[in-house]
């Protein structure tokens, strides 16, 4: 579990989307599929999204579970062998790397400190504090990748359908 976690934080993936239309027409029918996807039973969308010619970022819009943890698509659209493609990666964004890194780190710093306390004075008791913020700390960010996890396929989904539309 560890490393999926790993993996989803802080690795990103390659991806390639063929587009059967000119650049101006790729653009328009991915925005109005984007625009128009919605939340099962909901009038929430499903996507947000900054889609242009020169620059395509998709993320999922996960109301009313909101979390700025989860992957989005950077990406644009580019010429190869006279095709169009939309070539980008999916990735979660630098800020929350970093708040995922400081969070990781004081709890191993915390943890070590206090097993060491623990350890060697006599008649300590393991504070419950630790083991909160180490606990909500862990399902924190196990909860964010759950919530997360299709994300990537719903997001390729879309987009291919939309590229590969009739």
């Amino acid at each position: 579990m560890l490393h999926k976690l790993y993996g989803f934080y802080f690795l990103s993936s390659n991806a390639e989307f063929s587009s059967k239309f000119q650049l101006e027409e790729s653009v328009k029918k991915l925005k109005q599929k984007i625009e128009n996807e919605k939340r099962t039973n909901s009038s929430y969308p499903r996507f947000s999204s900054d889609i242009s010619g020169t620059k395509v970022v998709i993320e999922s819009s996960n109301i009313p579970f909101w979390t700025n943890m989860k992957p989005q698509f950077t990406g644009k659209f580019a010429l190869k062998n006279g095709a169009n493609f939309l070539v980008g990666r999916f990735c979660v964004p630098t800020s929350i790397r970093l708040l995922i890194s400081i969070l990781l780190v004081a709890s191993f710093y915390l943890t070590a400190i206090e097993i060491f306390r623990y350890l060697t004075i006599p008649n300590l008791k393991f504070p419950t504090e630790t083991l909160l913020f180490l606990g909500v700390n862990h399902f924190f960010l196990f909860w964010s990748y759950l919530v997360s996890e299709s994300d990537v396929s719903d997001i390729s989904e879309t987009i291919r359908s939309a590229l590969q539309d009739n």
